[in-house]
């Protein structure tokens, strides 16, 4: 296919830490994410819906740009590529903040988002780690679809500020919880059988390559593992929670918002 060998020709050298390539992005990212808080924080539930919308499908075309590089139509299939990766989660549940129209399940969906979702996307493009490498548009997507993550985040822990608190984190754990029993499944049975498949870096069968747990995991037994994976990663994205509400509080204390603002679930469609 041309299009497959176009993305596979376009190359580059392997941009550094912090050089001119991620320094660009990270700009783009911060400066995204000022502009639509700005804007759009007090958007109806139908342009909120829109962004969303939007977000979506900037993870799902460069997915798509993504397996085709790694041959899923191809013997050769890169099996550590498939698309259930932690970063790919967003993939699955945005559509749910499009479609579904029970409240509650939207407010945890936005929750995990808010946290998970966005301590992830800030983490790896602050520092992308391995993430960089000599394709473009593989470099390209890294950053855009973590940028992506921490822009859709924060915006909308900012559209729904209001209703964010402890039990909406609590909810947006369920989910984290969730996609997790997800992942060991298809770890536990898929990866058990095809070399390199390894969903959320948690799989027994193959090492991870998560900061810190990457050096822990021969030494422990796996239920360790996996409890420092999922108490960790709750810790990282309760800290995300901490300081949103921190920085929400402080600025509601000397800028007050408002009173005639309607709530945020309760905008008119």
């Amino acid at each position: 296919m041309d299009i497959v060998e176009a993305l596979k020709s376009w190359t580059m050298d392997k941009p550094p830490l912090f050089g001119v390539f991620h320094v660009v992005f990270l700009l783009l990212t911060v400066v995204s994410t000022i502009l639509l808080i700005r804007f759009y924080r007090n958007a109806s539930t139908k342009v909120m819906k829109r962004i969303v919308f939007l977000t979506w499908f900037v993870f799902l075309f460069f997915e798509l740009g993504k397996q085709l590089i790694y041959g899923v139509f191809t013997p050769n299939y890169s099996w550590s590529e498939f698309p259930f990766q932690f970063c790919e989660t967003p993939l699955y549940v945005l559509p749910v903040v499009l479609f579904v129209k029970n409240i509650k399940i939207r407010s945890a969906i936005i929750a995990f988002l808010c946290s998970y979702v966005f301590f992830a996307g800030f983490a790896l493009t602050i520092i992308p780690l391995t993430l960089l490498g000599n394709n473009t548009f593989m470099n390209v997507r890294t950053l855009v679809q973590h940028g992506s993550q921490f822009m859709i985040g924060l915006y909308l822990f900012s559209w729904n500020r209001k209703n964010f608190t402890k039990d909406s984190f609590a909810f947006g754990m369920l989910i984290f919880l969730g996609l997790t029993i997800v992942a060991l499944v298809l770890n536990f049975t898929i990866g058990n059988y095809v070399e390199g498949f390894n969903m959320f870096w948690i799989s027994k069968y193959n090492v991870t390559q998560l900061f810190i747990l990457d050096k822990l995991q021969p030494y422990i037994p796996y239920i360790i593992f996996l409890l420092f994976y999922l108490a960790g990663f709750s810790f990282c994205a309760f800290c995300s929670y901490s300081v949103e509400t921190w920085v929400y509080k402080m600025w509601i204390k000397y800028k007050p918002e408002p009173v005639e603002e309607l709530e945020c679930e309760t905008k008119i469609e």
